[in-house]
C-alpha cells in the first residue's frame, strides 16, 4: 500500500503529515491507469479512516466501564471492524489485474461481511449496509458481468440467512428489493464505466496508432536526412575531387617539361586515389613498350618494372577501362600477373589521343579486400581524360620543337640551334676555363650521288649519316646538319688535339660505309674535315666557324677525305 520508506527517515514522518497520508494512500506504482489509481487513492483513504474508528472503538469500549453501555457499543465496533475488513478486501482487489481472482476475493468478502452483520444483530440497517457496500466496491472494481455475479451472490445470500436470526419476512423482502435497487444502480453504473472504459481504450488506441504514425514519419525523417548527409559527403568529396583534378590540369599546362608533368601527375594522384597504388605507362616508339613514367604508393617498386608490350593489357585490346575486382571474374592484364600483387583489384584505363595509344593508367587498391567504386571508376576515367589531352599537347609541342631544332631528313640539329647552342656552349667554356672544339665537314663529290643515283641516292647518304653521328658522339656533344652536305659538330671540354682526333676517326668510320642503293652500291663514301678550338682560334662561335669551314676548303684542296686543323 505504502512505498518504501529508508528506516532512517521514519521518524520525519510525523513531523510531516501530509508527507505520510501521501505514503499511506498513494497507489502502487503498477497500477498505471489513472482511472485505477483514483479509485485505489479513494478506498486507501476510506480504509485508513475506517481503520482509525475501528482502533478508536475498540479504545472507547475497552475504557468505558459501565456495562449498558458497554453492550450499546458492541454493535458499534464490530460494525467498524467488518467495514474494515471489506474495504481491506477491496483495497487488495484494487491491486490485481486478474478479474476471475478479483471475483472470487469479492464473494468471499461478501459472505464474510454479511455473516458478520448478522452475528452484530438483526437490526435492518446492519442487514442492509455490509451488503450495500459490497455491492458498490465490487461495481467499483469488477467488468459489468462480474458485478453480476457480485449482486446475486449477495442477493442469495441474504435471502439464505438463517431464520432464527430474527428477521421477519417482510424485513427480508425489503431488504432484497433495496439490494436489488442498488445492485442495478451499480451494474448501469459498472456498465458505462465499462463504455467509458472502451472510449477511453480507443482513444488511447488512436493515440497509439498517431504515435506510431508520428515514429514512422520521425524514422523516415531521419532516414531522409542521413541520405542526406550521405548526399552532401559525397557531393563535398566530388567537389574536392573535382578542385584536385582541375588544380593538376591547370598544372600540367603549365608544365615545361615532360618530368615537371610526371611530378605532378603522382602528386596529384596520390590525393585523388588514396589507399590505391598507381602508375603511368607512357608508349616508347623506340622499343615498342609501354614503360612507366610515374609511379606512386606502397606497390612503386614491383609497378615501375613491370614495362610490357600492348598485347600484354586488356584495356589496350578493348580500348577501354578494363576493371579486375577478383580472380574470377574479369582476365587480368599479363603485365600485372607477373607481378607479386596479381590478386588486388586493379583498373587499366587506355590513354588515347586521335586513335594512338599514348599510354596506360593503371591503378591498384593497397589491399586485397579493398573494391573500387563506381565514383572511383567514374574519377580515374576522369583522370585519364586529362592525361589523354596533356599528353597529346606534350606530344605536339615536342612535336613542333622537334621541328624547330631538328633537320627532318638526317634527325640531328639544324642551323639555327647551332648557332644557340653554340654560343652557349662557348659562354660555359669561358666560365669553366675549359676547351672546346667545333668540327665541320661534307662529303666529297656528293654531288655525284645526286647525279647518278637521283635525290633519293643522295637523301640515303645523308640518313646513313646523321644515324652515324647520332649513335657515335657523347651526350654532350652537339651534332648539326649546317647546310646541304656540310656537317658541324660542338665537342664541349674537347681542347684541339681531342677535336682532331674525333674528327680523324669518324672519317675512317664514314670510309669504311658500304651502302647500296637499289640493289646498286653507291660506292665509297669519303669526308674532308675541318678542325679549330676555342680558346686558340677565336672566343665566339662565328670565328670558330669561319675557320674550321676554311680549314675544310683546305683539307678538300688538298685532295679530300682528310682532317685539316685550322692555323694558330
Amino acid at each position: 500500500m505504502a512505498e518504501h520508506i529508508p528506516t532512517e527517515s521514519v521518524a520525519s514522518w510525523w513531523r510531516n503529515p501530509t508527507r505520510l497520508w501521501r505514503v499511506l494512500v498513494e497507489p502502487s506504482a503498477a497500477i498505471r491507469e489513472p482511472e485505477r489509481r483514483r479509485r485505489a487513492r479513494l478506498l486507501s483513504a476510506l480504509l485508513v479512516v475506517t481503520t482509525l474508528l475501528s482502533a478508536a472503538s475498540v479504545v472507547l469500549l475497552a475504557l468505558n466501564p459501565d456495562p449498558a453501555q458497554k453492550q450499546t457499543l458492541l454493535p458499534l465496533v464490530r460494525m467498524t471492524i467488518v467495514e474494515t475488513m471489506l474495504l481491506a478486501g477491496a483495497y487488495a482487489l484494487s491491486r490485481t489485474p486478474y478479474s476471475s481472482a478479483s471475483a472470487v476475493l469479492t464473494v468471499v468478502i461478501i459472505l464474510i461481511a454479511i455473516f458478520a452483520a448478522i452475528l452484530i444483530g438483526p437490526q435492518i440497517v446492519v442487514v442492509l449496509a455490509m451488503p450495500v457496500i459490497a455491492i458498490i466496491v465490487g461495481g467499483l472494481f469488477l467488468s459489468p458481468g462480474n458485478t453480476v455475479l457480485v449482486i446475486a451472490v449477495t442477493m442469495i445470500a441474504v435471502g439464505l440467512a438463517p431464520v432464527t436470526s430474527g428477521y421477519p419476512p417482510i424485513e427480508r423482502q425489503a431488504s432484497m428489493f433495496i439490494l436489488l435497487t442498488v445492485g442495478v444502480v451499480v451494474l448501469l453504473g459498472a456498465i458505462m464505466h465499462r463504455q467509458d472504459f472502451e472510449q477511453m481504450t480507443l482513444q488511447s488506441d488512436a493515440l497509439v496508432e498517431k504515435d506510431a504514425r508520428v515514429q514512422v514519419a520521425v524514422q523516415a525523417a531521419r532516414d531522409t536526412n542521413e541520405k542526406l548527409e550521405v548526399w552532401a559527403e559525397t557531393l563535398e568529396r566530388r567537389n574536392a575531387e573535382v578542385t584536385q583534378l582541375s588544380r593538376m590540369t591547370e598544372l600540367l599546362q603549365s608544365s615545361q617539361s615532360l618530368d615537371e608533368a610526371y611530378a605532378i601527375i603522382g602528386q596529384h594522384a596520390r590525393r585523388l586515389f588514396p589507399a590505391t597504388s598507381g602508375v603511368l605507362y607512357l608508349f616508347d616508339a623506340s622499343q615498342d613498350q609501354f614503360q612507366a613514367a610515374s609511379v606512386w604508393g606502397e606497390a612503386s617498386v614491383p609497378l615501375r618494372e613491370s614495362n610490357f608490350a600492348a598485347k600484354d593489357c586488356w584495356a589496350l585490346r578493348v580500348g577501354r577501362l578494363h576493371l579486375v575486382q577478383d580472380q574470377n571474374g574479369e582476365p587480368t592484364c599479363r603485365h600485372v600477373e607477373v607481378s607479386d600483387r596479381a590478386a588486388f583489384p586493379s583498373i587499366c584505363i587506355p590513354i588515347m589521343a586521335r586513335g594512338e595509344a599514348l599510354g596506360v593508367l593503371h591503378l591498384e587498391t593497397d589491399e586485397v579486400s579493398m573494391q573500387f567504386t563506381e565514383a572511383q571508376q567514374r574519377l580515374s576515367q576522369a583522370v585519364a581524360d586529362t592525361l589523354s589531352l596533356t599528353l597529346a599537347n606534350f606530344k605536339l609541342r615536342e612535336t613542333l620543337r622537334h621541328q624547330s631544332i631538328r633537320d627532318p631528313l638526317t634527325g640531328l640539329f639544324n642551323r639555327r640551334f647551332l648557332e644557340v647552342s653554340l654560343g652557349r656552349e662557348l659562354k660555359r667554356a669561358a666560365r669553366n676555363q675549359s676547351a672546346l672544339s667545333v668540327v665541320m665537314f661534307d662529303i666529297d663529290h656528293f654531288k655525284d650521288f645526286n647525279d647518278i643515283f637521283g635525290h633519293e641516292g643522295g637523301d640515303l647518304v645523308l640518313h646513313a649519316l646523321g644515324d652515324y653521328l647520332a649513335e657515335h658522339i657523347r651526350g654532350s656533344d652537339i651534332a648539326c646538319r649546317y647546310g646541304g652536305e656540310e656537317f658541324v659538330l660542338i665537342l664541349p671540354d674537347a681542347p684541339l688535339d681531342a677535336g682532331r682526333g674525333k674528327a680523324e676517326k669518324i672519317r675512317e668510320d664514314i670510309a669504311a660505309f658500304r651502302l647500296s642503293y637499289q640493289g646498286r652500291s653507291l660506292g665509297p663514301i669519303t669526308i674532308s674535315l675541318g678542325v679549330s678550338a676555342f680558346p686558340e682560334h677565336g672566343l665566339d662561335g662565328d670565328a670558330l666557324l669561319h675557320l674550321a669551314d676554311a680549314a675544310m676548303y683546305r683539307a678538300k684542296e688538298e685532295g679530300r677525305n682528310r682532317t685539316t686543323t685550322a692555323p694558330s
